[in-house]
């Protein structure tokens, strides 16, 4: 009897030391987050696009994006696997759509025989 309360005492110092050492590091890492947070990026080839930008950038018009994304819906439905940039890259955020600069440019890139 003895010699398991050797065990438990040293055994539920650590595991306090544990919770203790977490709590800690999880307070300074959140207060590390809002102290220096960190800057969108701000060059001209990431920035966010709504679809209308985003035909004026590929210079069609916004009819032609719609029919482009429709025409991958389609294509993706009947495919498991395919390329990243095979299709036009958006994000859809409660029913807008996004897009970007840089994935824009690769997708051209991909399409236009330009495959990394």
């Amino acid at each position: 009897m003895f010699k398991d309360t050797k065990l438990i005492i040293p055994s539920i110092i650590i595991g306090v030391s544990l919770i203790l050492s977490s709590l800690i590091n999880g307070y300074f890492e959140s207060k590390q987050k809002f102290d220096n947070p960190q800057t969108m990026q701000t060059q001209e080839n990431s920035t966010l696009l709504t679809k209308e930008e985003a035909a004026k950038y590929l210079q069609i018009s916004i009819s032609e994006l719609d029919d482009i994304i429709n025409k991958d819906i389609d294509r993706k439905q009947n495919m498991a696997i395919f390329d990243t940039y095979q299709f036009i890259p958006y994000a859809n955020l409660n029913g807008k759509l996004i897009f970007t600069k840089t994935n824009l440019d690769k997708w051209i890139d991909y399409n236009t025989g330009k495959k990394e």
